[in-house]
């Protein structure tokens, strides 16, 4: 029978929640676990995961609910404004809505980059896969051949296959309901992306692309 335990504390300000699951890590030979840290906000933001090893997973939750008696009505986060203008036909978008993450591996790291937010996931494989979410800035710039999205993810020494920023181009492609992304070269430190969707192209391209695709006539065997 596996004895599982749950252990509710404060830590400073921060309501801890752990849950022992009963069985041991064989790493160490201690509990396997998973715990969740509430943290004081005037935004409902959700779980978020923090860190991760081979035995114990933590996730920070950062909601109205952890403030005690000066709580205030939660308020959903909205995601960080990334508006691109089209400096030809002055159309706008909000990547944000893309609502895509940009997976990639480079020897033994792992990265998970959301669109346009200022957090991403690294995990490496020493002892191990370890992953930790960290906060990142990203940049926005537009030109004629569409939108890209420059992120800072560190600022470590510049070596062969090191990865410190990843730029993101997004194109239009009015056929792709799926969005579709493929990992390029990495140059001075700097991994190009590239991103083809229909979140950049106008209703009008869309609608002539279906109209076409309607058009071609039902081949018959």
């Amino acid at each position: 029978m596996i004895n599982s335990d749950i252990d509710l504390k404060l830590d400073g300000a921060d309501v801890v929640v752990e849950y022992k699951h009963g069985t041991l890590c064989p790493d160490d030979f201690s509990d396997r676990s998973s715990l969740i840290r509430f943290k004081c906000s005037t935004l409902e933001e959700g779980p978020k995961l923090l860190r991760k090893t081979a035995c114990n997973h933590e996730f920070v939750w950062r909601t109205p609910e952890a403030c005690g008696k000066n709580r205030t009505n939660p308020k959903m986060r909205s995601p960080p404004a990334c508006i691109f203008a089209d400096p030809v036909t002055k159309n706008t978008f909000d990547l944000a809505a893309i609502n895509t993450i940009i997976k990639f591996e480079r020897h033994n790291e792992t990265f998970k980059v959301p669109i346009c937010s200022n957090a991403f996931t690294y995990c490496t494989l020493n002892n191990g896969l370890n992953c930790t979410t960290l906060d990142t800035d990203f940049q926005l710039a537009s030109s004629s051949n569409g939108p890209s999205i420059l992120y800072s993810l560190f600022n470590r020494s510049c070596t062969d296959n090191i990865v410190n920023f990843v730029n993101i181009s997004v194109s239009c492609e009015p056929t792709y309901s799926i969005n579709k992304f493929e990992v390029g070269e990495i140059t001075n430190c700097t991994l190009y992306a590239y991103l083809k969707t229909q979140h950049v192209c106008s209703k009008d391209l869309i609608l002539k692309s279906n109209e076409i695709i309607s058009s071609k006539p039902e081949i018959v065997s």
